[in-house]
C-alpha cells in the first residue's frame, strides 16, 4: 500500500509540475463588415450543407422562393414572415402534432454568423417552432445588416431573457454517429436555404 501511495503521489506531483502555456481564446480572422461578411457567411453555410440565396430587395423574396422546388411543390407551408402567409390545409393545424405531413417552413432569421453560417431564430408561436424541425425543407429570411462576424458579436446582440425559445440553425440536420458516416436529414430538415435580403453584389432583383 505504501508503494502504491508513493507512486500515486509522485505521478500527481509530476502532473502538477507541468506548466502548459495558455494559448488564449481563438480569434475570428475573417471580414468584419459589409458584403464580405455575407460572402463568408454563404461559404460557411455551403460547407454546413445549406445554400444561400441573395435577394436585393424584400420584394424579390417570393420569386426566390419559387425557385426552390420544395416550396413550389409544397401543399402545406408554415410561415412567420409577415408578407408571406402560411399555406395550410383545412382544418388548419392547431398543435405541433398536426404538422406530421408539413412540406415547408419559412422562418424569420434574427442574426447570421459569418464564421459558421449559422442563423439565430426565435419564433414565438409553437407551430413555427415545431415547423423548424418537422418540415423536410426550411428557408430562413435574413437581412444582410444582421450578419455579424462571430458568436462573440452575436451573443452581444442577443437578449437571451427576452423570449422563452431561441436557437442557432447551421444547415440541414445531420449526424455521423453511425460508423462515422455523414447522413443529412436524419432527424430534421433535409434542406435548408437562407435568403439574404439586401443590396449585395450580383443579387437578383
Amino acid at each position: 500500500m505504501t508503494t502504491n501511495a508513493s507512486a500515486r503521489t509522485s505521478i500527481l506531483a509530476a502532473v502538477r509540475s507541468v506548466r502548459i502555456p495558455d494559448p488564449g481564446l481563438a480569434r475570428y480572422e475573417g471580414p468584419e463588415t459589409g458584403a464580405d461578411l455575407a460572402v463568408r457567411f454563404a461559404e460557411n453555410l455551403d460547407a454546413a450543407g445549406g445554400r444561400c440565396i441573395h435577394v436585393a430587395h424584400a420584394s424579390g423574396i417570393p420569386g426566390a422562393l419559387r425557385s426552390l422546388p420544395g416550396f413550389a411543390s409544397a401543399r402545406s407551408v408554415v410561415s412567420d414572415v409577415p408578407t408571406l402567409p402560411s399555406r395550410l390545409p383545412t382544418p388548419a393545424p392547431s398543435a405541433p402534432r398536426d404538422l406530421h405531413d408539413l412540406d415547408f417552413a419559412l422562418i424569420s432569421g434574427g442574426l447570421g454568423v459569418a464564421e459558421s453560417g449559422a442563423v439565430w431564430i426565435q419564433p414565438q408561436e409553437a407551430l413555427v417552432r415545431a415547423a423548424a424541425f418537422l418540415a423536410p425543407e426550411v428557408a430562413l429570411v435574413l437581412s444582410h445588416r444582421d450578419i455579424v462576424a462571430d458568436l462573440h458579436r452575436a451573443y452581444a446582440r442577443i437578449a437571451l431573457g427576452a423570449a422563452g425559445f431561441g436557437c442557432f440553425v447551421a444547415g440541414p440536420s445531420k449526424t455521423a454517429d453511425i460508423e462515422q458516416s455523414l447522413v443529412i436529414g436524419a432527424h430534421g430538415p433535409r434542406v435548408l436555404s437562407v435568403l439574404i435580403v439586401g443590396a449585395l453584389p450580383d443579387a437578383p432583383d
